[in-house]
């Protein structure tokens, strides 16, 4: 698995090192995709690579939506960053320029404006890398359409300083049309699931791999096992795995391999033996301070202990869940947990308690504009409400009813397959 993950960090490393190609069409299926963009998250999260890196992976239902929603996240990334520099007294990056917001030009013109706005005021020395990749199957001639016109773009400018890669259609457009083409680089990894396990198998096996190489083979291996439901073989590679973190002194690998044990436990519905794995990783992760660990594995241990109707001892999990993920800015994270604090109240017949924290998880979604978080609040509250029938909180139900609708149309618009 480590050769077959540095080949493809090495393609992508001399694509983006090389002057003479400024666009590489990437042709991989959902299936390989996560790991062919973790090895360009590995790339970006070098310490001595100053690049700037731009991953849209979004759906692209249309073009309009995907490049609305780009440009959208940009403005935010720029108020964000100018908002950081200010209070380090550093120079601001200038706001876009007025096509970008202008809905007279097409949304691929506007997002072509962002593109060289952002290349004139992000530093010469650092390149910008555009990944263009969204996150389903390809097929429409719209996505070859839009982007051919950014193609036209990119050539005729011959903008500096930048780098495109582009996910290719089902049909092939991109490497039909531009196949011999001297500003394309044309990559198809191979990363499908049988060659994965096959790779990470011989270097479980490998005397050639160091032991800590092979824990992290067998725990790989472990996650594909559990999809396949061989909970047995799952298990026995965690063992392996957590034995060597062990031997080795390594806590915070002991802390994620007992958590992967508890996961195993849960999964097969062992929510005593899930709650005892849990317990052990918690107990690591706080000796050794790692609270991004905690917010999850909390998390995970406050499930395995509602399944089990143990709920104040759940609630106080969820909590402390919650305080963390606030701490840390895990956003997701922290709603996760207000939500199931929630139900926790409410299955103690502790109606307005249950109310008070899903309304303050719902303020805190307004003031972070985070839509997709607030729908499942909604709905707890609306259920609430309309239990009680009595009319002020008939009132509180249309309200709550009222902004679910606007929440469900926003996410939609972008994420239709998130909302039911």
């Amino acid at each position: 698995m480590k050769l077959l993950l540095q080949e493809i960090q090495e393609v992508f490393e001399d694509f983006l090192s090389n002057d003479e190609e400024p666009i590489m069409v990437l042709d991989c299926s959902n299936e390989s995709a996560g790991w062919v963009l973790k090895t360009i998250e590995t790339i970006d999260n070098q310490t001595d690579n100053y690049d700037v890196f731009l991953n849209f992976g979004h759906e692209f239902d249309n073009s309009n939506n995907y490049f609305e929603l780009i440009i959208s996240q940009l403005k935010d990334q720029i108020v964000f960053i100018n908002s950081e520099l200010s209070k380090k007294e550093q120079k601001t990056y200038i706001e876009f320029t007025e096509i970008v917001d202008d809905k007279k030009y097409r949304p691929e013109q506007r997002f072509w404006a962002a593109i060289e706005h952002l290349r004139e005021f992000i530093e010469d020395e650092r390149q910008i890398n555009w990944l263009l990749f969204p996150m389903q199957n390809l097929s429409e001639n719209d996505f070859f359409a839009d982007f051919s016109y950014l193609i036209k773009k990119i050539q005729e400018s011959k903008i500096s300083g930048s780098k495109f890669i582009i996910r290719e259609t089902e049909s092939k457009f991109f490497t039909e049309k531009f196949k011999k083409d001297k500003d394309f680089t044309f990559y198809s990894p191979k990363v499908d699931m049988d060659t994965i396990s096959e790779s990470m198998e011989r270097q479980a096996k490998s005397s050639e791999s160091t032991p800590d190489e092979k824990a992290q083979a067998q725990m790989l291996l472990a996650g594909i096992d559990i999809s396949n439901k061989d909970f047995d073989k799952a298990n026995k590679r965690n063992i392996v795995a957590h034995k060597h973190f062990v031997d080795s002194n390594q806590k915070m690998q002991q802390s994620v391999t007992l958590n992967n044990m508890g996961d195993l436990f849960y999964c097969q519905q062992k929510y005593v033996d899930a709650e005892k794995h849990y317990e052990r990783a918690v107990k690591v992760a706080l000796a050794e301070k790692s609270q991004p660990l905690m917010i999850y594995q909390c998390f995970n241990l406050g499930n395995s202990l509602y399944m089990q109707q143990k709920l104040d001892e759940a609630f106080i999990y969820y909590e402390s869940s919650k305080k963390l993920a606030e701490v840390n800015q895990v956003l997701i994270h922290e709603i996760k947990a207000v939500e199931m604090m929630g139900v926790v109240k409410y299955d103690q017949n502790l109606i307005d308690e249950a109310v008070k924290i899903w309304e303050e998880g719902c303020n805190t979604c307004r003031k972070n504009k985070y839509k997709l978080g607030i729908i499942p609040l909604l709905e707890r509250l609306i259920e609430v409400f309309k239990a009680d029938g009595e009319k002020p909180n008939k009132k509180n139900e249309q309200m709550c009813k009222s902004e679910l609708k606007s929440a469900k149309a926003f996410i939609s618009e972008y994420y239709p397959d998130l909302v039911v």
